[in-house]
């Protein structure tokens, strides 16, 4: 698993220090005490945690009704879990992103920036116990993928109440037809009922001819 901290997304050196402590100190809860490697990578941390995923998340049967892409999807949802919601929001891991910096080689970005381009070792991965599993995590990651269907079926139905009551209200009435509807008009009440209230009614109402008839007459 992987957590991009951009530099750029605090407002100080000492905040993204405090937020990289609070990470840490969450993914040692999670995780079993796990220690991840970290490396600074001239404009920022990177955290990498192996972790002991006994199968891919695609055998999972309680993912398909939720995603197509669950390994992908975990990925990302580990890194937003885990990080507190601190990662780098322009940093979306998947299996074709996931490329990871050789320490002590050189960033070439922080070269042309002139600022210490070296990528530097702050924490060894700690090796002296086995890799973590991730099982409380897909828990976690379970709940996280039917909220977000739930969110997405509340903004599909609101999306469809919206437009339905846009359509009763902009385009199957028309309120100076309807005011005209309440009037009394001594002159030209054939032209009114063959150019405006013949073709409202079957066109815009979708009445049928009987009912046309009745609102008419």
């Amino acid at each position: 698993m992987f957590i991009d901290l951009d530099v750029k997304g605090f407002d100080s050196n000492a905040s993204l220090e405090r937020a990289l402590k609070q990470i840490l100190k969450n993914i040692s809860t999670l995780l079993y005490d796990v220690k991840p490697l970290v490396l600074w990578s001239g404009h920022g941390y990177h955290i990498i945690i192996p972790v002991n995923a006994k199968e891919a998340l695609e055998n999972f049967t309680d993912f398909i009704e939720y995603t197509t892409e669950p390994s992908k999807e975990f990925l990302q949802f580990a890194e937003s879990f885990l990080s507190l919601n601190k990662a780098d929001v322009a940093n979306n891991p998947g299996f074709k992103s996931c490329l990871l910096r050789v320490p002590y080689t050189f960033n070439s970005k922080c070269v042309d920036e002139g600022i210490d381009a070296e990528v530097k070792i702050v924490q060894q991965w700690g090796s002296s116990k086995p890799l973590p599993d991730i099982d409380n995590l897909l828990i976690e990651f379970q709940t996280f993928l039917v909220d977000k269907k739930l969110k997405a079926e509340l903004e599909e139905n609101k999306r469809k109440k919206f437009n339905s009551s846009h359509i009763s209200t902009t385009t199957n009435i028309l309120p100076y037809v309807e005011r005209l509807l309440r009037m009394s008009i001594s002159d030209y009440r054939k032209f009114v009922i063959s150019l405006i209230l013949a073709p409202y009614f079957v066109n815009i109402q979708h009445l049928s001819d009987t009912e046309s008839f009745f609102r008419i007459n």
